[in-house]
C-alpha cells in the first residue's frame, strides 16, 4: 500500500507535466491527464457538463457512443475459450 500512496502522490506533485509512453497520442494524453486530476472539482467530466465534456473530447470524435448505446459495437477483445466453463 505505501508503494501505491508513494506513486499517487508523485503524479499529484507532476501533475499536469505526466509524461505518457510513445504509443499514446496527444488527445489520449490530455483525457488521461482531464480524468486523473488530482483536483476532483477540475476533472474531466465532473463540471457542469458532466458526461458531455468526455464525450466531446476530440480523443472521441470517431466514436460512435450511439452504437455502443445500442450493444451494436463488437468487443475489441475476445478471449479464447473452449467451451462455456471457461
Amino acid at each position: 500500500m505505501a508503494e501505491i500512496f508513494r506513486e499517487i502522490k508523485a503524479y499529484a506533485t507532476a501533475y499536469p507535466h505526466v509524461d505518457f509512453p510513445d504509443e499514446v497520442s496527444s488527445e489520449m494524453a490530455e483525457v488521461l491527464r482531464g480524468l486523473l486530476n488530482p483536483n476532483p472539482v477540475q476533472r474531466l467530466g465532473a463540471t457542469k457538463n458532466g458526461a458531455r465534456d468526455i464525450k466531446r473530447h476530440a480523443y472521441y470524435r470517431k466514436f460512435s457512443w450511439h452504437k455502443l448505446i445500442d450493444g451494436e459495437l463488437p468487443a475489441p477483445y475476445v478471449p479464447p475459450h473452449e467451451d462455456s466453463f471457461d
